[in-house]
């Protein structure tokens, strides 16, 4: 999937690749697809690192994390602050747990947040599918990410799927980064 006949590629966001000479558009490949696809394939995890989230991005992806919910895969998501009601990383995660895709997505859902011991921003944007593959790019989970800035990315290996999501857990089990599912869902 990420890589064909031996050659990886890079994506960009498709509103942008569209416009690029014809010799660099055969360069890159669609990141929406790409992303989209990645998630509908999992079938035992999901982690999402991005710090910022929109409604409009998650409703983005909804689809494709409800088939690997549905599925049995776990969906982990790494993201910024969540504590005011109306903070927008919040108002995104609550729009996608409603309706029946969302009640299925709830269920295998995990959110954390960083903790007062690991004090930054975690900047990163991560996706990866059972330890197997995923991206490493510029996009959030936004709008603007989708369908308006020129974000790229490259496809990540098994190894380097693996080792993020040991990071993850490493961080996770040192208290770095916390479960927020109930706040982020409340």
């Amino acid at each position: 999937m990420s890589i064909q006949n031996n050659q990886s590629y890079i994506y960009c966001t498709w509103s942008h690749r569209k416009l690029l000479p014809k010799e660099l558009n055969r360069r890159f490949k669609d990141l929406d697809h790409f992303l989209k696809q990645t998630l509908s394939l999992a079938k035992e995890s999901i982690l999402i690192i991005a710090p910022y989230l929109s409604i409009e991005g998650v409703k983005l992806i909804k689809d494709s994390l409800y088939m690997s919910a549905e599925r049995g895969a776990w969906i982990k998501i790494v993201t910024g602050k969540i504590e005011k009601k109306l903070d927008q990383n919040k108002l995104a995660l609550k729009n996608l747990i409603q309706g029946d895709r969302g009640e299925i997505i709830r269920s295998r859902l995990r959110v954390l947040v960083g903790s007062r011991s690991l004090s930054i921003l975690l900047h990163s944007k991560i996706i990866t599918v059972d330890s197997k593959y995923g991206y490493l790019g510029s996009a959030n989970i936004t709008f603007h990410a989708f369908e308006r800035n020129f974000e790229v990315g490259v496809a990540l290996l098994a190894d380097q799927s693996s080792s993020i999501e040991d990071l993850v857990a490493y961080w996770e089990s040192k208290g770095m980064l916390v479960d927020s599912t109930s706040l982020a869902l409340s």
